[in-house]
């Protein structure tokens, strides 16, 4: 801790920038530095750990600009809202360049831990060689946590939606595939599972210049492969691995599942399963595709109480998973 001599007739604001400009120089110093004219007079300032903080929240609104250690942005428009923050388009001041801009809603410290040590992951490996999204950077200003992407075009569920459902031919399917295949070898080689593969986080890069090219988009829910406990629930409802479901033994073969799924949606325009609840998809990948494995093994109580709640038709499936003892 320090304290900041104030002299007589000197604001505070300008005795904390004079203390700032002989302190050891730091990234976060220099950035208050740079745009303490633009902060209102009666606010408490300080720096801590490179983020940049305020007492009193930032509005999020479009029209604001944020900065940076490195740049200037300005929130233009509102793109999409998730449970753990809202995405923006954004510009860059210096270059007038497009970026998309997260906002993350309540700075919850396990989402963030999640999203940041995924993107340190990415950073080992050429993300646009996989056909994942490039982060440009991260940081802190005003009590808000923002991650600045590169400016992709559209979802795939949006482009779906468009299009009316209409299928897509064998030939822009194997396109789309085979560039998702790509990333997730991507991932798995940086030990990396998404757990939330759909059609919301694969977008289109650009579909005038690049047709069909896309990427993977939103790590905030990835895991590191040790990660994965047996018995917890992932992914979304309609994508979710019969091994989540299940509560079986879990790796990156859910990310397969998913996009096995999502690739049968783009082939037929309708989803493979109903998507209400668990127990209808359950019952349906049993008429579908048989029962699995007499030899597989479940030890956890989720099966049991499918058991228990199936009708008799369904009910043979769980009587072939049997509890160690």
């Amino acid at each position: 801790r320090c304290c900041v001599l104030i002299r007589r007739n000197a604001s505070p604001q300008k005795s904390l920038s004079k203390y700032l400009s002989s302190s050891p120089a730091s990234s976060a110093a220099k950035d208050f530095q740079r745009n303490t004219h633009q902060l209102p007079k009666d606010y408490s300032q300080y720096y801590k750990n490179n983020l940049i903080l305020v007492k009193k929240k930032m509005d999020i609104k479009e029209g604001t600009i944020i900065h940076s250690a490195k740049e200037s942005y300005q929130l233009r428009e509102f793109l999409d809202e998730g449970a753990f923050g809202t995405v923006m388009k954004g510009k860059k001041l210096e270059t007038n360049e497009d970026v998309a801009i997260k906002i993350f809603k309540n700075n919850n410290k396990d989402i963030l831990s999640l999203e940041f040590n995924a993107l340190k992951r990415i950073q080992r490996i050429d993300a646009d060689k996989y056909n994942l999204v490039k982060c440009i950077e991260r940081f802190g200003y005003r009590r808000k946590v923002f991650i600045v992407f590169e400016m992709l075009d559209q979802s795939l569920h949006d482009f779906m939606r468009k299009r009316d459902g209409s299928p897509l031919s064998m030939s822009e399917i194997k396109t789309i595939s085979w560039q998702l295949l790509v990333a997730l070898k991507g991932l798995k080689s940086i030990g990396l599972v998404h757990t939330d593969i759909k059609p919301d986080n694969i977008m289109l890069v650009d579909s005038k210049s690049q047709p069909l090219r896309v990427k993977l988009i939103d790590f905030g829910l990835s895991l590191k492969l040790d990660d994965l406990i047996t018995g917890s629930i992932f992914q979304t409802m309609p994508y979710r691995a019969p091994e989540v479901r299940l509560g079986l033994p879990l790796n990156e073969a859910i990310d397969m599942w998913a996009l096995g799924h999502i690739l049968t949606l783009l082939l037929t325009g309708s989803s493979l399963y109903p998507c209400d609840n668990d127990f209808n998809i359950i019952r349906a990948m049993v008429r579908m595709q048989g029962m699995p494995d007499r030899q597989k093994e479940c030890a956890d109580r989720r099966t049991l109480k499918f058991g228990k709640t199936l009708s008799e038709d369904v009910f043979f499936f769980f009587k072939t998973f049997h509890v160690s003892k």
